[in-house]
C-alpha cells in the first residue's frame, strides 16, 4: 500500500506485477542502504575513536585536553552507538586513566566525557572528580557543569544542589536547573530542604524562585505551605507575593488562601484590610462570599480602604446590584480621591439611568476637585449620558478653566461630542446631514414641487394616482 501511494509507481496499478514481491525487493534495498550507511559510520567512528585513544596518551596537555574532552565537533551519541564495543571499552579505560591526570582541567573534562557517554555513577569514578569542583580549588566555571553532570547521573550532594538552586536566579540556567531539581526531588530530600530554606532568603528573587519551584517538587511539608500562606501578605515584594499566590493555587490550597483573605478583610488592622482588598482585585472576580465584605468596605472609616474597594470593583468588573449601589454612595464621599476612584469605577460597571445622570451632573457642575470632574466627564462619555444639561455644564467648565488642564479635558470631551470648541456649535456629521436632507425632501409636497411644479410639468389624474 505504501508503494502504491508513490506517484512514480502509479503505472503499475493495472499491470500483472506482483506488488508484494516488488515491496519486498524495495524493502531489501532500503535495508542494504541503511547497512551500508552504518558500515560507513562504523568505519569513520572507528578511525576517530582510535585517533582519540592515541591522542589521550599524548605528552602535550592541550592535545590530551582536546581528546579527553571529545573535541572537534564529535557527535557523542553517534560515537557511543556506532563505535564497536571493544574500541569503546578502550575509550572508557583511557578516560578513567585521565581521571588521575596531573592537570585538573583534564580530569574534569574526562569526567564530563564519561557522563556524556552514559557511564553511570556505579560504573565509574567520575563523580569523585565532580565533587572536587566544589572544593577550595574548584572554579565557578566548573561548579555549574559539575552539578548538571551529577544531576544527569542521578547523584546530588548538598553543594551541587545549592549550585542548582543558584542557577534558578540566572535566566540562561533557570529551565535546566528547574528540570534537574524536579527530577531529583522525589529521591533526594535535600532539594526540598534547600527550597524551604530559600523561602527565608534575604534575596527576593531567591524567595520568588523557591515559591515557584515548590509545586514542581511535589507535595511540600506543612511548614512550607504555612510559610507560603504567610508570604501572601508579609513579603514586601509584589512579585514574591504573586509567586506565592501561584504556588498556593498549584498546590491545591486555594480554599485556605481564600479563607485567609476573608479573615484579613474583617481584620481590625486597616493595613491588612487594604492588602486583602488588593488580593481580591487580583483574583479577577469577587467571590460571592466576599461581596458583603466589599460592600462594608465602602463605609470603612479609612479612606485608603474605600479607595481600594472602588478600585477592586473596577478591576473585577463586578456589576452586582448591592456592590454598585455601595459604589454610587461613594460619589458624595468627603475624600476627593475616593470620589475620583468611585466615579472611575462607575464609568466601567455602571448603568445609565436618571438618578445616576443627576449625580454625574452635580459632580461636573459643582465638584471642587479637578480629578473628580475629569473622571466624571470620562464616565459620562463611556455611559453615553450626554444630555443637554450635562453638555451645558461641560461648556461652563470649559469657559472657566480654558487655560488649565481641566479646560483641556473639557475641550477633548466636547470634541468627542462633535462640538466645535471654538464656536461651541455642534458639528454636523454626514449622518446628521443625510437625515436633515431626508426630512426636507421626504414629504409629498417637496417631491411634487421638485419633480413637477419646478419643471412646469402639467399634472394629470394618472400622474397623481401613480404618485399616491
Amino acid at each position: 500500500a505504501k508503494v502504491r501511494e508513490q506517484s512514480h509507481l502509479s503505472f503499475y496499478d493495472d499491470s500483472n506485477l506482483n506488488m508484494l514481491a516488488f515491496t519486498s525487493v524495495w524493502m531489501k534495498a532500503k535495508r542494504w542502504e541503511l547497512r551500508a550507511k552504518r558500515r560507513r559510520l562504523e568505519k569513520q567512528f572507528t578511525a576517530l575513536a582510535q585517533d582519540l585513544a592515541d591522542r589521550m596518551s599524548h605528552q602535550n596537555d592541550f592535545v590530551r585536553l582536546n581528546a579527553v574532552g571529545l573535541g572537534g565537533g564529535i557527535n557523542v551519541v553517534d560515537l557511543a552507538q556506532v563505535t564497536p564495543q571493544p574500541l569503546l571499552q578502550v575509550l572508557h579505560e583511557k578516560l578513567h586513566e585521565a581521571l588521575d591526570d596531573r592537570n585538573r582541567n583534564i580530569r574534569f573534562a574526562a569526567a564530563n566525557s564519561l557522563c556524556m557517554l552514559g557511564v553511570t555513577a556505579s560504573e565509574g569514578r567520575h563523580i569523585d572528580v565532580f565533587e572536587q569542583a566544589f572544593g577550595p580549588h574548584g572554579t565557578d566555571q566548573q561548579k555549574w557543569p559539575a552539578s548538571c553532570c551529577m544531576a544527569y547521573c542521578k547523584v546530588v550532594s548538598a553543594r551541587s544542589a545549592a549550585v542548582l538552586m543558584e542557577g534558578l536566579l540566572q535566566p540562561s540556567r533557570r529551565e535546566t536547573a528547574r528540570r534537574f531539581l524536579s527530577e531529583l526531588a522525589p529521591t533526594h530530600p535535600v532539594v526540598a530542604e534547600l527550597a524551604l530554606a530559600a523561602l527565608h532568603s534575604a534575596s527576593w528573587q531567591a524567595r520568588k524562585e523557591a515559591a515557584l519551584l515548590l509545586p514542581v517538587l511535589g507535595r511540600p511539608s506543612e511548614e512550607a505551605i504555612a510559610l507560603l500562606l504567610d508570604m501572601l501578605w508579609s513579603d514586601w515584594h509584589a512579585e514574591v507575593r504573586q509567586a506565592a499566590v501561584v504556588a498556593v493555587d498549584k498546590l491545591g490550597e486555594g480554599k485556605a488562601a481564600l479563607l485567609s483573605i476573608l479573615e484579613r478583610l474583617e481584620s481590625d488592622n486597616y493595613r491588612q484590610r487594604v492588602e486583602a482588598m488588593k488580593m481580591v482585585a487580583g483574583l479577577g472576580s469577587i467571590p460571592k462570599r466576599f461581596r458583603p465584605a466589599v460592600v462594608a468596605a465602602f463605609e470603612d472609616p479609612y479612606a485608603q480602604v474605600r479607595i481600594e474597594a472602588a478600585r477592586c470593583v473596577r478591576q473585577t468588573a463586578c456589576r452586582h446590584k448591592k456592590v454598585v449601589a455601595g459604589l454610587v454612595g461613594r460619589l458624595q464621599d468627603d475624600n476627593p480621591k475616593v470620589r475620583a476612584q468611585a466615579v472611575r469605577a462607575i464609568g466601567a460597571v455602571g448603568t445609565a439611568d436618571e438618578a445616576l445622570e443627576k449625580e454625574m451632573l452635580g459632580l461636573v457642575e459643582f465638584d471642587l476637585s479637578q480629578d473628580v470632574v475629569k473622571e466624571a466627564m470620562a464616565a459620562v462619555l463611556s455611559l453615553k449620558m450626554v444630555g443637554p444639561r450635562i453638555v451645558d455644564a461641560i461648556r461652563e467648565r470649559f469657559e472657566r478653566h480654558e487655560s488649565d488642564a481641566l479646560g483641556e479635558a473639557c475641550r477633548q470631551t466636547l470634541a468627542a461630542l462633535n462640538y466645535n470648541v471654538d464656536t461651541l456649535q455642534q458639528k454636523e456629521t454626514l449622518e446628521d446631514g443625510v437625515r436633515s436632507l431626508v426630512r426636507q425632501l421626504g414629504t409629498k409636497e417637496s417631491i411634487v414641487r421638485r419633480f413637477y411644479l419646478e419643471e412646469s410639468v402639467a399634472l394629470d389624474s394618472n400622474d397623481l394616482d401613480l404618485f399616491k
